[in-house]
């Protein structure tokens, strides 16, 4: 495990070489513990900092814990890496691989780009997050410019730094680095936006705004569908006619509109599992006439010519009209908000946290508590009742 430095301006008897006088004088050659493979790199100076005896130095050293890399790796530019990276990530939804792209072209390349990711200190990520906080963060538009733009929220820069640290885990997974920089970076925290709830008179009256924009029963199921099933918006408008089984009273969530370069595409659910949701009697009667006379093929909530809805254009279209002007857009109420409302409902009705987590397609019950805990009503002191009465009776038997 040794590395050795050669004066290419001079061979033996100190006599000057072909190459004397040309290029760098010292170079550094050592054999590569992981390939077997003879490396050499080449330095202006021999001694000092930044010279060849410092660097033969740090090889031999590295080699010797066992935490040699190849220096060529480290030189890696964060493009090159970022890139691999993403390529790497073989199951994710095309909606998060389009996301990932777009905040790699505007927040991510701009600073770290042509960066060799053996240089990038943590200390300059930490100063990144504080760059991305106060809007002094270099940014790349549509045109291809840069300059900076305006602060980020909390959850936004999260994204960014999870992505920017799984990279660097790719890296040392493939020992390019040894540390990765990214790693516990201490990120702003998030202001919970409040979550809104609808009484059901409110769900009513915003189903008959809804319908009042082009009188269409189908943008009024819809809404109900939404508000009482707790589907989101994406799920609700890929369900076809053959979903929704009147007789059981159950529709079959198996797909969502997502997005795939840029086109908006039919996905798997979040979660990527297929659930089914209940159906209210009184829904059931709202999508009837969404129903009758129409094969399995046919889109449930279907756009005038019959073919599918896309959820941005129906946001646009109807739902934004049919709020203007009224309360709901004052609170901003969106169709995401009849999701938090379908688990309002069914927990003030009785549902245990098992029951909501299936209703909405959560990956476990851990996200459920966490989303809706405070709403299940605290039993603590009917708990505590109800084991005392128990104990005083049980206790009556023996005379106690």
């Amino acid at each position: 495990m040794k590395a050795w430095i050669d004066d290419r301006w001079r061979i033996k008897g100190n006599l000057p070489s072909p190459s004397d006088g040309k290029g760098l004088r010292w170079r550094v050659v050592w054999m590569d513990p992981n390939t077997r493979l003879e490396k050499s790199k080449s330095f202006k100076k021999r001694a000092g900092a930044g010279g060849a005896e410092e660097f033969s130095t740090k090889v031999e050293n590295d080699m010797r814990a066992g935490v040699y890399l190849a220096p060529e790796h480290g030189q890696k530019t964060f493009d090159v890496l970022s890139r691999a990276y993403l390529d790497s990530k073989v199951r994710i939804k095309g909606s998060t691989r389009d996301r990932a792209e777009r905040e790699l072209k505007t927040w991510i390349l701009p600073q770290w780009g042509t960066r060799p990711i053996g240089e990038i200190k943590r200390l300059e990520v930490e100063e990144w997050v504080g760059m991305l906080l106060n809007g002094t963060a270099p940014h790349r538009y549509r045109d291809g410019s840069e300059k900076v733009a305006g602060a980020l929220a909390a959850n936004s820069i999260k994204h960014l730094i999870t992505f920017v640290s799984g990279a660097f885990q790719y890296a040392m997974g493939h020992d390019y680095i040894l540390k990765n920089p990214a790693s516990g970076v201490e990120l702003p925290k998030p202001v919970e936006k409040s979550k809104v709830y609808l009484g059901f008179k409110e769900v009513e009256d915003l189903a008959d705004a809804v319908y009042n924009v082009d009188e269409n029963g189908s943008d009024r199921a819809l809404v109900l569908f939404l508000a009482y099933t707790g589907a989101r918006i994406g799920e609700a408008l890929a369900l076809t006619v053959g979903s929704v089984n009147v007789d059981t009273r159950r529709a079959l969530i198996s797909q969502t509109w997502t997005t795939e370069n840029g086109r908006a595409v039919f996905g798997t659910p979040k979660t990527g599992k297929s659930r089914t949701v209940p159906l209210h009697d009184f829904l059931i009667d709202a999508l009837k006439p969404l129903i009758v006379d129409q094969p399995d093929d046919a889109y449930l909530f279907r756009a005038p010519r019959g073919g599918p809805l896309d959820p941005n254009n129906w946001r646009t279209r109807v739902w934004t009209k049919a709020l203007d002007g009224t309360d709901f857009k004052k609170r901003d109420i969106t169709p995401h908000s009849l999701r938090h409302t379908a688990a309002s409902m069914a927990i003030s009705a009785g549902a245990d946290v098992k029951v909501v987590q299936t209703m909405l397609g959560h990956a476990s019950a851990t996200e459920t508590l966490d989303t809706y805990g405070h709403l299940w009503p605290d039993k603590l002191d009917e708990v505590t009742d109800a084991v005392g009465d128990k104990r005083t009776r049980a206790l009556s038997q023996f005379g106690s």
